[in-house]
């Protein structure tokens, strides 16, 4: 997905409400940031452990910590779901489409 696409998406996500089939307006529309309708997660297999994200997270709610695999050196990053408020600015900045915003 191109950095233009993602922007395009990011600004609709903030200005428009898309309501999918079966959602009321009050389910739809609702404020992302207290909504865990709205998930903001990682793809752990995409996910390359750079740190991008968690450098532009105005929340400090992403950090790096260790996959567990056999490599200690080897992070993953992970989103506390209690400081992330939905504002999506770690979408755009992923380089490997690592970060998911689960709409529905």
């Amino acid at each position: 997905m191109s950095h233009r696409s993602l922007m395009n998406r990011r600004q609709f996500l903030q200005t428009g409400c898309f309501v999918g089939a079966g959602l009321t307006l009050a389910q739809g529309c609702g404020d992302r940031s207290t909504n865990p309708q709205f998930p903001v997660t990682i793809a752990k297999a995409a996910c390359t452990g750079c740190g991008v994200c968690v450098a532009f997270c105005p929340h400090q709610a992403i950090s790096l910590v260790a996959s567990g695999g056999t490599d200690s050196s080897t992070f993953t990053a992970l989103i506390d779901q209690n400081l992330c408020t939905k504002c999506l600015t770690c979408l755009p900045v992923c380089a490997y489409d690592a970060i998911l915003f689960q709409e529905f």
